[in-house]
């Protein structure tokens, strides 16, 4: 799974609902051998931008990246990122990777294969077509917006950037709390039922 339950707790809102209970989820290092690209999407007053990083099996800072795309959506920032989070895989050779987005509808798209949305059509296929090139082993998956903190910060950024792809070789202050958090383990609460 992308991210670990630490422990199950009950609510305060248990009392009118016994199925409610509070999760701790955090992001989890990759195995050792592979690298994990987190991805996210962002969507504001009409315009999109995308971020995303790579971390090591001990969760350190490999490289990231964001990009405002422009006038766009959701889930075409959410697709975008993960298309450059691959392609920059592909350029560092990277071949075992664990692909992590915050967004359940692409994850989908992708493990389906198919989108009905006609102008993501091309693009999902560039994904598609990336992620399974021969020599490479990828796992797409899924994890709580909660455990994908550092890239919702990258993606948010990204509306800032004017019209460019910035590359970073190195950790931008504004996620270096956000990287340490994750290295900790801290936990975030999600409510589920």
């Amino acid at each position: 799974m992308a991210y670990q339950i630490e422990k199950e707790i009950k609510c305060p809102l248990a009392s009118r609902d016994e199925n409610i209970s509070k999760r701790n989820i955090h992001w989890r290092r990759p195995p050792v051998g592979f690298v994990t690209i987190n991805t996210d999407g962002s969507y504001k007053n009409g315009y999109s931008a995308c971020g995303g990083l790579i971390r090591d099996h001990r969760g350190h800072f490999v490289k990231g990246f964001l990009r405002n795309l422009g006038t766009g959506n959701a889930l075409l920032a959410e697709l975008c990122g993960i298309l450059f989070g691959c392609q920059m895989a592909r350029d560092m050779r990277l071949t075992h990777v664990i692909l992590e987005t915050d967004s359940t509808h692409v994850v989908n798209m992708i493990n389906n294969r198919f989108t009905s949305i006609f102008y993501l059509q091309p693009l999902l296929h560039e994904v598609i077509s990336l992620i399974h090139l021969p020599s490479w082993t990828i796992h797409v998956n899924h994890i709580h917006r909660e455990a994908n903190s550092c890239v919702d910060a990258l993606a948010f950024k990204g509306h800032d950037v004017g019209f460019t792809h910035v590359l970073l070789d190195s950790i931008p202050a504004y996620i270096s709390t956000l990287l340490d958090k994750d290295l900790r383990g801290a936990c975030s609460s999600i409510v589920v039922s």
